[in-house]
This record gives structure tokens, sequence and C-alpha cells, in this order.
């Protein structure tokens, strides 16, 4: 099997259709064409804008380059189309005008649910050549979005990790596979790229040379990256005190649970069943894993398969209950409580209130 320039195996077409199916999202977001943006609700917007300290603005888009470069190979067109000789004399007015082509690391863009298809699909399997023509998109389209407001993490990983920022035009060759990352770092850094937080470190990759204002600006927000560090390390301390329970009621004997992943091949979903299995063996408990592949339809036959075995208890992982509501609602008419491991949000129905658990005599 062949390599890229840095040395990494290519992905098969078959891998990548079965990491595409296990880990795409069809069906799970309403309106569709938001996809993972429904999750910021105006409650967001409110805490994050509580947030707020000095109220100093840092920019995070890159300014309009119109001079052509190893990635801006395509720069924006400027002129002015006024220079207060078009109009009457008094009031004299100035104006430009500007295009670019919106895609590429020179330009500062975001790209809609309807920017990529695979095999003919977009984003919940709108066929693009249905929905995408020379006026535009009509599914999927940035417009759908709206504005995010929420909080949000810039991570920098060339000072955190650390590595060499990369030169504008020259091939990026790691000198050695990149060591990963401790256990606590990797917590610190996926809280980190989940919470959303607007402040920026350090310089973009533009082409404008080493002699730029960005290439000049060196770390850039130094109390950012250094309460960022602080963070990782903290995360990273093995040696921190244990305030929690040191006893507790004893593990009634001979319960059994059934485990329903959203797809086994997602690590987090993975390490929590690791989880739920360890600590079974410890009580003496019989665990069940079933897998939901990562789609819909195949959580739902999961779950309805795991209420089939009347378990003592269900634990889901890493899949938004919602669109299993009628699973649920059988699980709670069963009497069987049911937790969540990494999951969105708190199971509907009957089984949302649930507080009693199958970890105790009294559950």
């Amino acid at each position: 099997m062949s390599t890229d320039p840095a040395g990494v195996p290519p992905v098969s077409r078959r891998e990548f259709d079965a990491l595409f199916s296990a880990l795409r999202t069809w069906g799970r977001w309403s309106p569709a064409d938001r996809g993972a943006w429904n999750r910021v609700t105006p409650d967001h917007v409110r805490r994050a804008a509580a947030l707020v300290r000095d109220g100093t603005p840092v920019s995070l888009g890159l300014p309009w380059d119109t001079r052509p470069g190893p990635e801006n190979p395509k720069p924006a067109l400027h002129y002015m189309s006024d220079l207060g000789d078009v109009e009457p004399p008094e009031p004299a007015t100035h104006k430009d005008f500007l295009a670019a082509d919106c895609h590429g690391k020179g330009v500062s863009h975001l790209d809609a649910l309807s920017h990529v298809a695979y095999r003919g699909r977009l984003y919940e399997g709108h066929a693009a050549r249905e929905v995408i023509g020379a006026g535009g998109a009509r599914f999927g389209a940035v417009a759908a979005l709206g504005p995010l407001v929420t909080r949000g993490v810039l991570l920098d990983l060339p000072a955190v990790l650390p590595r060499p920022r990369r030169t504008p035009g020259k091939e990026h060759r790691e000198p050695e596979p990149p060591r990963p990352l401790p256990v606590g770092r990797r917590a610190a850094v996926a809280v980190a790229a989940t919470a959303a937080l607007v402040a920026g470190c350090g310089g973009g990759g533009t082409s404008r040379g080493p002699d730029s204002d960005a290439s000049r600006g060196s770390a850039g927000c130094p109390a950012v990256l250094a309460a960022a560090k602080a963070a990782v390390a903290r995360a990273e301390r093995t040696d921190a005190a244990w305030n929690g329970p040191t006893t507790g009621p004893p593990a009634a004997p001979g319960k059994s649970l059934v485990y329903v992943a959203q797809t086994m091949t997602n690590p987090g979903v993975a390490g929590a069943a690791a989880g739920v299995r360890e600590a079974a063996a410890v009580a003496g408990w019989r665990v069940r894993v079933i897998d939901g592949e990562g789609t819909p339809a195949g959580i739902q036959a999961a779950l309805s398969q795991a209420v089939t075995l009347r378990p003592s208890g269900i634990v889901i992982g890493g899949f938004d209950p919602q669109p299993t509501a009628r699973q649920m609602a059988r699980a709670g008419a069963a009497g069987i409580p049911v937790k969540s491991a990494g999951t969105p949000s708190a199971p509907p129905g009957r089984a949302r209130g649930r507080r009693s658990s199958p970890t105790s005599r009294r559950g």
C-alpha cells in the first residue's frame, strides 16, 4: 500500500465508508440544514455573554489578501470604483469593489453543509444535483446556519504540543511520529475544543511573509495562553485529593446490565463501555454491550433489544435519547432504569425522572 508524502498510509474506500456510516448524524437534527448548531439555545448565548470580563475584541478574520502566494492561488480582487470623480462634486464619495473565491486558506470563511458531497449525497442524504444549481443551494446553504454565539476556545496547537509553526508554501513533514498526548492533556484538549471561547493566540498562516504584522505578533494574547497551559497542567495532575464518598451501600448481587453504544468505533463510547464492564466486574454483575453502529435505525434497534432482554438496568452512551423516545417509554413501562454515560441530554419519558439505580440493594 502506498503512502502519502507525510508517510501516512491512505484510508481505503471500504474503510472510509465504514467510518462514514458510523459517524454520520443524519436524522438527528431539526432543522437539518443547521446541523449541530441546533444545540446552541438562547440559554447557551446568555451564559456565554455572562463570561465576558474586559470586553476586548479579538478578530479571527484574515485581512483581504490581494497578492498571490502558495496558500492563496486565487487572490482577492480589490479596486476603487469611485475616487470622488464619478458623482457630483460635493459631497465627494469614495467606493471600492471586492471579490473573492470564498474557499481557501487565504480567506476566512465558513463551510456550509452543502459544501461537500460524498457519492453524490450531501448531509441528510440529499442528492447534490437536485438541491444545488447555478443559483446556489436549496439545502444546507450557509445562510441557513444563522448567527452563532456561544463559548469557545481557540487552541494554539504549535504552542501547546509544541510544534514549529508552518511556513506558508513549504511542505510540512514530521521529523518523527508525534507522541500521543497524555490522558490528562487529551481530556483538557477535548474540553477546550468542545467549549467554543473567542480568544486568539498566535499568528495565522497567511501569504504575507515573515515581515507581516501577524508574524511580528509572536505569541499573542499571553494571558490566554498562560491560562490554557495552567488548565492543561491541572488536568494532568494525578495526585489530586479525592473529596467524594469512600463508602456506600453494598452492591446487590446477581444483577445484569446492558450498555447500548452509539457506535463502538467511537473511542469515548468504547471507553465508557469498558468502564461499565470494569465496575460490573467488581460488583459481580453481568454486562452485555449492544452496538448501535452509528445510525438512528441501528441505535433504536439496539435499545429495543436491550429492553427485550429485561436487564436490571440499561446504560446508554454517545447518542441523544430523544429519537429513541418509544424505546425509552418501553423501558420505563417495564420498570427498567436507564442511565446515561456521555449522552447529550437526559432520557425522555418516565425513564427521565427515575432516580433509582441498580447499583444498590435499595435500587
